[in-house]
């Protein structure tokens, strides 16, 4: 299995190290969540839908979400504890912790608190919060960290998508979503491949 150094950082003289499926296996949540309308169609999906949330608001779409989900998410951690490590002041350290903790916790709410499943008013009270939490994240990276001006592009166009939601109607709502999704999930492995 091919993997890239990160850092000449070593723990117990071992530089620490990512998997390179790990940061391809990043993109498999994209497809996913671009394939939904397809999904749907199949039956795998929730038919007639025009949001993420919709989509998968069954317990295959949803746990299919998580699982996808899984290594993108760990793979934000690994990274920021390596990144951070190397730029960030003592602040730094805590406010990017506190956000990306925010965020997969929403994130994590988003997943449990589904559509069909519970009141309206708490699937969109996470959903909200997993929205400005990315925002509030995305914006404390790029102080804190400096991130690539890919990164730097893909986390604005991530923030942009967050700020059309509420005027998006129709599958538009959807392609938001998606684009938002996208570009979280994009990001660290982007930054791995472009600056390592």
């Amino acid at each position: 299995m091919a993997e890239i150094s990160l850092l000449d950082i070593s723990q117990d003289n071992k530089p620490i190290k990512l998997n390179l499926s790990r940061i391809i296996s990043s993109g498999t949540i994209i497809l996913y969540i671009w394939s939904l309308p397809y999904l749907a169609k199949i039956g795998f999906a929730e038919k007639g839908s025009t949001s993420i949330s919709e989509f998968v608001s069954n317990a295959h779409a949803t746990g299919a979400m998580a699982v996808l989900s899984f290594t993108p998410l760990t793979l934000m951690w690994e990274y920021q504890d390596i990144r951070v490590v190397t730029v960030c002041t003592e602040k730094g350290k805590r406010v990017l912790y506190y956000t990306l903790v925010a965020y997969q916790w929403f994130y994590g709410g988003f997943l449990v608190c589904t559509v069909n499943y519970v009141p309206l008013w708490l699937h969109m009270l996470m959903v909200v919060s997993f929205c400005i939490s990315f925002v509030i994240h995305s914006i404390m990276t790029m102080n804190y960290t400096k991130p690539s001006k890919c990164g730097q592009y893909q986390l604005i166009v991530g923030i942009l998508s967050c700020v059309c939601m509420p005027f998006s109607k129709g599958l538009w709502f959807w392609v938001c979503e998606c684009v938002g999704l996208s570009m979280i999930m994009l990001f660290t492995p982007t930054e791995i491949l472009l600056n390592y």
